[in-house]
């Protein structure tokens, strides 16, 4: 039997493998248009590796973010391999309508993940964080998206790199304080 999980802003069922099911739709609303995520689907929430679980939890204030990240790149990888079924305009996911009812490119889908985390309150470095991440995992699936710009890659470049100098200058710092004690 399956566990509901509730949340101020969303009911999960939890499932084997660390998969949870949206329990009611999910409506999220951005600057100019709202995102329905359908009742019943499933994610893994935020996919943050184990290792970082202590900094960046799976339900964090970016879970609906993540939800509805989760639920847009379905959408967009469908679109990339085409399995996304459009009749009259209208698409169709996992067997019903949804909104929006157009295809959305992977640079899109990161994006609109940044904003509603913002939105919802998140730490800037933490939204800045997690958008570097879900892009380059975007990229390294081979779903680029439409060309980002030059301040696009600087600024993804820049998260990246800043992250990846902070995390060693912890590992130095604990290494040196260990070494300090023994």
């Amino acid at each position: 039997m399956a566990k509901l999980v509730r949340n101020r802003l969303v009911n999960l069922w939890a499932l084997p493998g660390r998969l949870f099911e949206v329990a009611s739709v999910l409506c999220v609303a951005g600057n100019q248009q709202t995102f329905t995520v359908n009742k019943g689907f499933v994610t893994d929430l935020a996919s943050v590796p184990r290792l970082l679980w202590w900094l960046f939890p799976r339900d964090g204030t970016y879970l609906v973010a993540a939800i509805l990240h989760d639920f847009l790149s379905q959408i967009s990888r469908q679109q990339y391999d085409g399995t996304l079924k459009v009749v009259s305009g209208v698409v169709y996911f996992q067997g019903q309508s949804v909104k929006p009812n157009h295809v959305i490119d992977p640079v899109d889908v990161d994006g609109i993940f940044r904003m509603v985390m913002r939105i919802h309150g998140t730490n800037p470095v933490v939204y800045w964080l997690m958008w570097a991440a879900v892009r380059w995992a975007s990229i390294l699936e081979g779903r680029k998206g439409r060309k980002m710009d030059g301040l696009q890659w600087r600024l993804l470049f820049y998260v990246t790199a800043g992250f990846i100098a902070v995390l060693a200058a912890i590992v130095l710092l604990l290494a040196t304080v260990l070494l300090w004690l023994t």
